[in-house]
């Protein structure tokens, strides 16, 4: 079920920013423009009432003026489902608004609007799409720092919740656990940071992984310290963890499209 987003329509560009930083985050925003043509402002809000699970309002002196923006909430709290207050803009008062919604969440912290209505949305069954990666996966790097292997297989298990993804290692081959934390980006990358739990190292760097279109494998790179010091980059292929032949069919897809996706094609000669 999406969110439905209450905005007046002199703040577009708020209102834009505000559904990108939801949609990056795999929550699906209402979208009144998907109504048949021709249909009214009061059935496209009976439309949104009945298919959303969560309203949120942005909050600004224009919307506050609206008795349209006010009259889609007012609908929405009456329904029983939850409103949840975005302030727009810094100089907004409480009082402003109608009694019935003191109390509710009211914020400038888009983190905190996006965690609010991923609550809501659980609390309707919604289900997070980071919940599909939980489980235990084998990872393999295909990493040029690590001097005499090339390649490094090791358990690893994804945690995930409200959209934000763990990947831990606790008993990696050569002893560098780490836990990577990232989140879920347009429902199929992974963009984050990792960090080493091996007992005196302070060794860390960036990720980003794509999520194979079976759901059963991802693949990407990681920025890490070689022996060095100097930041290097290498490949990461993860699979789910079951049959041992289905593991490495995943795996071999996975590294086919990380070396399909940087192989470099020769220029061609120019003649004059």
């Amino acid at each position: 079920m999406p969110a439905f987003i209450s905005y007046s329509q002199k703040d577009q560009g708020p209102f834009t920013s505000l559904s990108e930083a939801l949609t990056g985050h795999g929550i699906e925003v209402w979208d009144a423009a998907a109504i048949m043509a021709g249909s009214s402002l009061a059935d496209q809000l009976r439309d949104g009432i009945k298919k959303c699970a969560v309203c949120v309002l942005l909050a600004t002196q224009n919307s506050l003026k609206s008795s349209w923006c006010l009259a889609e909430v007012g609908a929405f709290w009456g329904a029983g489902v939850d409103v949840i207050i975005f302030k727009g803009e810094s100089n907004l008062d409480e009082d402003l608004f109608p009694q019935q919604f003191k109390g509710n969440l009211w914020t400038e912290d888009v983190k905190r609007v996006r965690e609010a209505v991923k609550a809501a949305l659980s609390k309707q069954g919604c289900s997070d799409p980071a919940d599909d990666l939980k489980g235990d996966w084998v990872s393999k790097y295909i990493s040029t720092y690590m001097k005499g292997t090339p390649v490094l297989v090791e358990d690893v298990r994804v945690e995930a919740c409200g959209g934000q993804v763990a990947i831990i290692s606790d008993h990696n081959p050569k002893n560098d656990n780490y836990t990577a934390s990232c989140e879920l980006v347009h429902e199929k990358h992974l963009v984050g940071e990792w960090e080493s739990t091996r007992p005196g190292s302070s060794a860390n760097g960036a990720f980003m992984l794509t999520i194979g279109p079976t759901g059963d494998f991802m693949y990407g790179c990681f920025a890490a310290p070689d022996r060095s010091g100097r930041v290097v980059f290498a490949n990461w292929v993860l699979a789910r963890k079951g049959d041992n032949a289905m593991v490495e069919e995943l795996l071999s897809q996975g590294e086919e499209i990380l070396d399909q996706s940087f192989q470099t094609k020769p220029t061609p000669s120019i003649k004059s």
